[in-house]
């Protein structure tokens, strides 16, 4: 079921979340139609896409999903598929310790939640991509925090020192941009990048500034990213760093 260029784009645009596995140069022969028939049972008719993508170094297959929770269970049942680009990772500085990966998997666990409950409210009041004034506040408090547990979480991940991510000189704290560098440096390779980029650079002075935590924004115009595009890219990064981290149960 690879789906032609026009279908692949219109599958990019309306499936919020995208995975894209390894293509070996023998192909992926039988496991693509394995992939194909458990998408079928387990999600359903229409409600995932399966096509060609590039990738750094050759080619993939990219997974088309409605839900990160789909996507989690799609990685979690085939412990074969390599995700494409992962072997560029740089590696860490320090092995992650235990409890920084309790700490990393309690991030993207809280970061995946607040942006489905943000997922909800667009589904459930925002018409036409517009949200209702009573809900900006609380959808982009939400979405801050997602943006900096996801960051964190990167970070952790990556071998950075747990200190770091506090308030005090020198460290992270609740800035945005902060946590992007630190978690840039330590080695963190977003999904996609621009879409992080335009994530933190869009939340970051509301966030920071409190704005939304305490309705203290200043008069005027505020330019804010769409919510629906911030949720896709905080949930596709979690998705990543769960598969790259071993924060997903796979079969034994």
């Amino acid at each position: 079921m690879r789906r032609t260029t026009p279908a692949a784009k219109t599958d990019d645009a309306r499936f919020p979340v995208r995975i894209k596995f390894k293509v070996p140069d023998t192909g992926l022969g039988a496991d693509t139609d394995k992939a194909e028939s458990w998408l079928l049972e387990h999600v359903g008719s229409g409600r995932f896409g399966v096509h060609n993508a590039p990738t750094i170094g050759g080619d993939a297959m990219a997974v088309h999903l409605l839900s990160v929770e789909d996507a989690m269970r799609f990685i979690a049942a085939h412990p074969k598929l390599k995700l494409a680009g992962g072997e560029e990772h740089r590696p860490a500085q320090r092995p992650a310790s235990a409890d920084d990966l309790q700490s990393a998997g309690d991030f993207v666990s809280a970061a995946v939640g607040y942006s489905l409950v943000v997922k909800d409210v667009l589904a459930s009041h925002g018409k036409g991509g517009e949200l209702p004034p009573l809900f900006v506040l609380p959808v982009y408090l939400l979405l801050g925090f997602a943006t900096e547990l996801t960051l964190k979480a990167a970070y952790l991940l990556h071998g950075g020192e747990y200190a770091r991510i506090l308030t005090g000189k020198g460290n992270m704290g609740h800035s945005l941009k902060s946590a992007h560098a630190h978690a840039l440096r330590q080695g963190f390779q977003p999904v996609n990048p621009e879409g992080v980029a335009t994530l933190v650079s869009g939340l970051h002075e509301s966030h920071a500034g409190y704005w939304m935590r305490y309705d203290t924004a200043p008069d005027g115009n505020i330019t804010l990213p769409l919510a629906k595009a911030c949720v896709e890219t905080i949930q596709n990064e979690c998705v990543r760093l769960s598969f790259d981290h071993g924060l997903v149960a796979r079969p034994s």
